[in-house]
């Protein structure tokens, strides 16, 4: 019994955690992504972070890998590699830093190699704010980048969504707290006991 409550204790949490994760990530999605330039996306960013971004240059050469590290054996967690490739203006020079940078993980990312489907001029995806990166996340691309572009850059998370991404993602926040409410949940004679007075 006590094995199957650890279980569930930690199945909460991941659920607690992910969907609360994944919640942030696509509140403040509406059902269709707003149409704009890579231009327009820098000067003025859209309340709407689910993005169509158009008029886009990939600097493929550019593309750098990120992948997590085991904290024990320090090798490289399996499939954790997300690609970062830098857009820029299709009207920009080369030497011009990146203003944009598309984030893919490695599954979407065998997907597009597989299918050829990455269309730098019409990028769909979520823009992520500075509080969804990870600390280990920023100091990578400030390192590939430059602390100054790094800052600056807007991150796209690469990829499609629905308004049904967003009810799963709210029904596994909601799910892992009631599980976490029933395991903590206060014993009623504990609770009359406490408010005796000897």
């Amino acid at each position: 019994m006590q094995r199957f409550i650890v279980i569930t204790f930690f199945a909460a949490i991941y659920l607690t955690i992910s969907g609360g994760y994944e919640t942030w990530i696509l509140f403040g999605t509406s059902g269709r992504p707003t149409s704009i330039t890579v231009e327009e996306l820098v000067s003025d960013l859209p309340s709407n972070r689910y993005l169509k971004v158009t008029e886009g240059r990939a600097m493929r050469e550019k593309a750098v890998v990120y992948s997590e590290t085991d904290r024990k054996t320090f090798h490289k967690v399996p499939d954790s590699e997300v690609v970062f490739i830098p857009i820029l203006s299709s009207s920009s020079r080369n030497s011009s830093p990146p203003k944009l940078i598309v984030r893919i993980p490695a599954a979407k990312m065998k997907t597009i190699k597989k299918d050829h489907s990455f269309d730098e001029n019409c990028i769909i995806g979520v823009r992520k704010t500075q509080w969804d990166l990870e600390d280990k996340v920023k100091e990578f691309l400030a390192k590939e980048f430059g602390k100054d572009a790094a800052e600056r850059m807007i991150v796209l998370e690469y990829g499609e969504t629905s308004s049904d991404d967003f009810v799963t993602a709210l029904a596994k926040l909601i799910g892992g707290l009631v599980i976490l409410g029933v395991i903590f949940r206060p014993n009623p004679q504990m609770i009359k006991e406490g408010f005796r007075f000897n």
